[in-house]
C-alpha cells in the first residue's frame, strides 16, 4: 500500500505535477483518478442470474487540469515551452513516446508513465489560464523503492515521487537564478537562493511529522 502525505502535511506537491521531467508552472493537479476494474456482465435470456466474466484491469485515464498566471512573462514562457516539448501530442513521430507523471494522487494509484492522449487550453479568463491534458496509462505500473514512504520505526528519507518533485524544482530554482543573474535582479536572486536552501533542506531532512496516513 503506498503512503502518501495529507494535503496539509505537503500541500506543494499535492498543487504541483511534473510530466516528462517538467515542472508545470502555477497549480497542477489530477482530477480524480479512477482505477476501474473490466468486469462483463453476461445475463443469458430465461436465466435469473448473470455469469461475470473478469477482463482484467483496462488502462487508467486521468486528466489534469493546471492553472497559471497568464499575464506573468515568466510562467507563460515555461507553460508554452512545457505545451510544446512535453504535451503537444500531434508531434509527427513513428514510436508512442510515453511520460513519466508525478503526483502524490499517481503514486497512491501507482501510475508512472502515460500517453498525453489530448490537451486542451490555454483558456484564459480574467488573466487565468487553464489546460486541461488528458492521459492514457501506458504501462502497468512497477512499484520502486522508495515509494512506500518511510519504514516503520524508523525517520526513513521522504518517498521517491517527493524526491523526484524536490529535483525538478531544485532544477527550475537553477534556471530561474541564472536568468536573475543575467538581469541583475538582487532581490530575486536573495529570494530564489533561500527558495533552493528550502528544497536542499527537504531533500536531506528525514521526515519528522510523524506518521502518515495509509490510504
Amino acid at each position: 500500500m503506498t503512503t502518501i502525505p495529507r494535503i496539509d502535511e505537503d500541500p506543494e506537491s499535492w498543487d504541483t505535477v511534473v510530466i516528462g521531467g517538467v515542472v508545470l508552472p502555477g497549480v497542477a493537479g489530477p482530477e480524480g483518478v479512477k482505477s476501474p476494474r473490466d468486469l462483463d456482465v453476461q445475463k443469458a435470456k430465461g436465466k435469473t442470474k448473470a455469469t461475470v466474466k473478469d477482463n482484467g484491469n483496462p488502462p487508467r485515464k486521468p486528466k489534469i487540469v493546471w492553472r497559471f498566471d497568464a499575464t506573468d512573462p515568466v510562467q507563460w514562457a515555461a507553460a508554452m515551452r512545457a505545451i510544446d516539448e512535453v504535451i503537444e501530442p500531434r508531434k509527427e513521430t513513428k514510436t508512442l513516446s510515453p511520460v513519466e507523471v508525478i503526483h502524490p494522487l499517481f503514486a497512491r494509484h501507482q501510475i508512472r508513465t502515460c500517453l498525453i492522449q489530448d490537451y486542451d487550453g490555454p483558456i484564459i479568463e480574467h488573466g487565468l489560464a487553464t489546460v486541461t491534458i488528458e492521459l492514457l496509462e501506458y504501462e502497468k505500473p512497477k512499484p520502486a523503492a522508495g515509494i512506500g514512504g518511510t519504514a516503520k520505526g524508523t525517520g526513513g528519507s521522504p518517498p521517491e515521487y517527493i524526491l523526484a518533485l524536490l529535483q525538478h524544482e531544485l532544477n527550475a530554482v537553477a534556471a530561474d537564478l541564472q536568468y536573475a543573474a543575467a538581469a541583475g535582479d538582487e532581490q530575486a536572486l536573495l529570494a530564489l537562493a533561500a527558495k533552493k536552501q528550502a528544497i536542499l533542506n527537504k531533500m536531506a531532512k528525514p521526515s519528522s511529522k510523524g506518521p502518515q496516513q495509509n490510504l
